[in-house]
């Protein structure tokens, strides 16, 4: 999941002219987390990344210091 998760971030950033290294940042944030909360993962039944993450919580909750938030922070 991982190198499938860089290739499209590596795919994003080579597709696109950043005018700063704000807007390069910014479009990575944005990314992650359209990437965390919307697009569903085969290797996760089908779940969003947060959608798995707060199943594990709830299934092992002793495995987590902090909760799970369904929450997005989009850039600038």
């Amino acid at each position: 999941m991982v190198e499938s998760f860089n290739g499209r971030i590596s795919d994003t950033v080579n597709q696109t002219r950043f005018g700063s290294a704000d807007k390069l940042e910014s479009t990575q944030r944005n990314y992650v987390n359209i990437y965390n909360h919307n697009i569903p993962q085969r290797d996760l039944k089908h779940q969003t990344s947060i959608q798995a993450l707060k199943q594990w919580q709830a299934d092992r909750p002793e495995l987590f210091t902090k909760l799970v938030y369904n929450h997005m922070v989009l850039g600038n």
